[in-house]
């Protein structure tokens, strides 16, 4: 426990301890390597069960456990399915009853793994490093524009396009949705590095003025991967 919080202190303070352009290209190492381990995954048996495609979500089981432990298949299979009734039963339970539920320790750990897991993705692909070089980096850029407003106006961006995807995101398979924000993270975490090494070079940026325009770019990228659902 004290080495995983060491870690999460390093990551948090990666932003101070490197020169931007370091932080933010080893950041973009996480993304790739989650995208790159969701290319052999089969989409959530649970999503398929929720969606009420069994047949699919057997498929994903045999994939994940192996064709010869269909034992082990089945009653995986089973025990899904009566979670996923006692969820829809769950959805009409009284608040009461639902704040019963949150204080369980059957829901507490799970869901505490889950919080300290997306917490770690959320470090380690470079959101928080992204957050502490927000400004200095659009100055840096020497773009045409204030850059205190322009990062006000990404993050009302990012805060907008959330509200109107969050909807439509759930009735998506997990494993698309991945993909295509995994895609946007990836593609705004390169440019971003990328860029900061140009800016530094005089020449470049005063030669080609647009290579100033691909921080803010970069960062719309990856706030569109956010508000997509990476996680």
């Amino acid at each position: 426990m004290t080495n995983f919080v060491r870690s999460i202190l390093c990551i948090l303070n990666l932003g101070a301890l490197l020169p931007r352009r370091h932080a933010i290209g080893l950041t973009t190492i996480f993304p790739i390597a989650s995208f790159a381990l969701l290319m052999i995954c089969p989409e959530s048996p649970t999503w398929f069960i929720a969606k009420d495609k069994e047949i699919k979500a057997k498929d994903a089981l045999v994939k994940l456990r192996g064709e010869n432990n269909m034992d082990v298949i089945e009653e995986e299979f089973d025990r899904i399915l009566a979670n996923q009734k006692l969820t829809k039963l769950n959805q009409d339970s009284t608040i009461k009853d639902k704040l019963k539920i949150m204080f369980d320790r059957s829901f507490i750990k799970p869901y505490g793994i889950l919080f300290v897991l997306t917490i770690g993705g959320i470090l380690l692909c470079g959101f928080t490093i992204l957050t502490y070089f927000f400004v200095p980096l659009l100055l840096e850029a020497k773009i045409p524009l204030d850059s205190y407003w322009t990062a006000a106006f990404l993050v009302s961006y990012r805060a907008i396009l959330s509200v109107f995807t969050l909807p439509f995101i759930g009735n998506l398979e997990k494993r698309k949705v991945h993909f295509v924000s995994g895609a946007f993270l990836i593609l705004g975490l390169l440019s971003l590095s990328i860029s900061t090494y140009l800016i530094h070079e005089v020449d470049i940026l005063e030669n080609n003025p647009m290579v100033g325009w691909i921080p803010m770019i970069s960062i719309l990228f990856i706030y569109t991967s956010e508000a997509l659902g990476w996680e």
